[in-house]
């Protein structure tokens, strides 16, 4: 605008030289030079409404581009288009103007063209196809598509819920029992010992819990609280195998072996101890001189598993109680096996000689 009012200041200080010089002729015709004024002054008012239907033209394409993305975008585009843009149109003059001119007054232009809000605005096929489908409702996306989608914020981390879990008197004492036999292979004789006792405490007449820490207490030397313990269990299982074939041994070990014949007395045959609680019977018989009791248990042993040895000890024991038959008859029971040794066989067939004429004369 600067440079049209130069050049109109320039056009009258031209035209006031010529009416100083010419003044007659100038009364008779109107001069030229101001014909060219009204024709560069219309030039002028023309480029300028040229230049703003231009730069509305460029908005409205804009406009019609931005709301052709999603849905949701021309949804934010209206609202933007429908609310006062009287300031962002005063920061660049390449934005475009604002629809609603709220404050009239201080547009200096000429009233544009008003551009109707778009409906149903025409998009390419691939953004119509885009639009066709709809969004889910419950998730509304109002942001323009030329604006950075906010991030999310990150979920919280999953909290640790602890319950608190009631054990049983059984599983506790497993438990601790578990614990003892670790403390054991670490070397933790009194951590053990602790662990062993609470385990009993909470399941008096396990089996295992009992047999370990007698077992515990022998280790260390400790034979008298090995067996009070062990007492303590058969007084309320007397027949427990277990119990019974640790409590011999520990007898028989410390020398009570009368004790040990008594604690015997009931035995369960067909548990996995029977075999080896009948042999320590016997064995406990014979040295006490009970070897009639002795044959019987050694008899029974080569019944539950038959074996020459068993055979022979039995045939041993009867001889020692003077029973010359049923001696015999368990020699040559043991003579049929076939497990012993060649100098048990000699031995057997020395001794069947023997009896075969003592038995004869008896009978």
């Amino acid at each position: 605008m600067s440079v049209i009012n130069r050049m109109l200041r320039d056009l009258d200080r031209r035209e006031q030289r010529q009416t100083t010089t010419t003044a007659p002729a100038a009364a008779i015709a109107p001069h030229p030079t101001r014909w060219l004024r009204v024709l560069l002054i219309g030039a002028i008012v023309i480029l300028a409404i040229l230049g703003l239907r231009a730069v509305l033209h460029e908005g409205q394409e804009s406009l019609v581009r931005d709301s052709a993305t999603t849905e949701s975008s021309v949804v934010a585009a209206i609202e933007s288009m429908v609310e006062p843009a009287v300031e962002t149109s005063a920061k660049t003059s390449a934005e475009p103007l604002a629809m609603v001119d709220e404050q009239p007054n201080q547009v200096m232009v000429p009233q544009p063209i008003p551009i109707p809000l778009p409906q149903q605005p025409s998009v390419p096929a691939t953004a119509a196809a885009e639009m066709t489908q709809p969004e889910p409702p419950s998730t509304p996306d109002l942001a323009i598509a030329s604006e950075p989608t906010p991030q999310q914020e990150p979920a919280p981390a999953a909290s640790m819920k602890v319950e608190r879990v009631e054990l049983t008197a059984e599983q506790l004492a497993s438990v601790n029992l578990r614990r003892a036999r670790e403390a054991l292979l670490r070397g933790d004789r009194d951590v053990a010992q602790e662990l062993f006792e609470q385990a009993l405490i909470l399941e008096p007449l396990n089996v295992t819990i009992r047999s370990e820490l007698a077992a515990y207490w022998y280790g260390r030397g400790l034979s008298s609280r090995a067996l009070l313990l062990l007492e303590q269990g058969l007084e309320a299982r007397p027949d427990e195998p277990a119990w019974q074939l640790m409590y011999a041994k520990i007898l028989e070990r410390v020398g009570y072996v009368e004790q040990a014949y008594s604690a015997l007395t009931n035995i369960r045959v067909g548990t996995p101890e029977a075999t080896e609680l009948l042999e320590l019977r016997a064995m406990a018989a014979q040295r006490l001189g009970l070897h009639g009791e002795a044959a019987n248990d050694y008899r029974e042993l080569a019944r539950i598993a038959p074996q020459g040895r068993w055979w022979l000890a039995a045939a041993v024991a009867y001889e020692d109680a003077k029973e010359p038959v049923a001696a015999l008859a368990a020699y040559e029971q043991a003579r049929q096996q076939l497990d012993l040794t060649a100098e048990a066989r000699n031995y057997i067939n020395d001794r069947i000689a023997v009896l075969a004429p003592l038995v004869k004369e008896m009978n």
